[in-house]
């Protein structure tokens, strides 16, 4: 698999990214508060079944595997 970074207002459904625990998860929805500037991905870890988010300011890079 190839990875890439990305701007993380630039991801979207079913990318799967790395979180700052290192793991990599899925993204099932996404959430951008314009007036602060934060984005939040909501995500799933197939491994574990757990869910989490990764949450970042718009413009914030993030590795991607595509």
């Amino acid at each position: 698999m190839k990875t890439v970074m990305l701007p993380i207002q630039e991801i979207t459904t079913n990318c799967v990214v790395q979180a700052a625990d290192g793991d990599w998860w899925r993204v099932t929805s996404t959430d951008v508060d314009l007036n602060s500037g934060t984005v939040v991905l909501k995500t799933y870890h197939p491994g574990t079944g757990r869910d989490g988010w990764v949450q970042g300011a718009v413009g914030d890079q993030r590795a991607v595997r595509m």
